[in-house]
């Protein structure tokens, strides 16, 4: 990967407004730590981190929106943001919210019976909590933000279609979906791959680089808008991810894998 000028890089980051859905513990390096953390060169990576932490300097972004409903952080910068709420379908509402012990994983989704079953058996060491948490639409979310996002991230675990539908009026703006997507039943009623994945196509992104691969239940891609208008920009956020046409191809067959699963 070509090295980035440091006036570039900037200037870019200064553009972006990055909308971060599940931000727990992504908010300690504000582009989300998996940006920084999959592919890069090591010279690239320590240099988004010293940026990140440097005092008076943190935080190029021109806007970094971060949404979850525990996780806080003292935000001492204009620029960021905390929405202490779960995105769903509905807009200042109540939903029971399920949380994995010790895992720590949640969705609005309760798990599925075998799934409950396996959990709930003396061995297992897990147990599920439920909470009660605010939602709110992320397409008001973004309104409440001047209309603009460039780079979406989404681990909600089996709201991501649902997110997708609320935000399609957006989607022709977005440069970038970082998207955990489910394909297997694990969260009743949670649409699964190849749903979301086919709303994408048609919206004209293609998967472009593996942030996690898959692992039985899930996958996370990073999808890039072909329409996009700003193909510097573009660029620029592809670089940050490390993509090649080497990380083309193994999302290419990632996608593949999981629609003939």
């Amino acid at each position: 990967m070509a090295r980035l000028d440091r006036v570039v890089y900037k200037k870019y980051l200064k553009s972006i407004m990055y909308y971060d859905v599940g931000a727990f513990p992504d908010l300690i390096y504000p582009l989300s730590s998996r940006l920084i953390q999959k592919g890069k060169k090591r010279e690239l990576e320590q240099r988004v981190r010293t940026d990140w932490q440097a005092r008076g300097n943190n935080v190029f972004l021109k806007k970094y929106i971060g949404i979850d409903p525990y996780f806080e952080i003292d935000l001492q910068e204009d620029n960021l943001i905390h929405y202490k709420c779960v995105v769903s379908d509905v807009e200042d509402d109540k939903k029971d919210f399920y949380i994995i012990k010790p895992d720590c994983s949640s969705s609005l989704f309760h798990l599925d019976e075998r799934e409950r079953a396996k959990i709930s058996g003396k061995k297992s060491g897990r147990n599920i909590r439920k909470d009660t948490v605010i939602c709110r639409k992320l397409s008001n979310i973004i309104n409440e933000n001047g209309g603009n996002i460039d780079v979406l991230k989404i681990d909600a675990h089996g709201s991501e279609y649902v997110i997708l539908k609320d935000i399609e009026k957006y989607i022709k703006n977005i440069a970038a979906i970082d998207i955990e997507m489910w394909t297997t039943q694990w969260y009743e009623g949670a649409v699964l791959f190849e749903g979301s994945h086919q709303f994408l196509s048609d919206h004209f992104f293609v998967s472009v680089y593996v942030v996690e691969p898959f692992q039985g239940i899930s996958v996370d891609l990073l999808y890039v808008n072909s329409n996009y208008k700003d193909k510097d920009k573009l660029d620029f956020i592809k670089k940050l991810y490390g993509v090649t046409e080497k990380t083309i191809i193994d999302a290419e067959k990632q996608v593949e894998n999981q629609i003939n699963y």
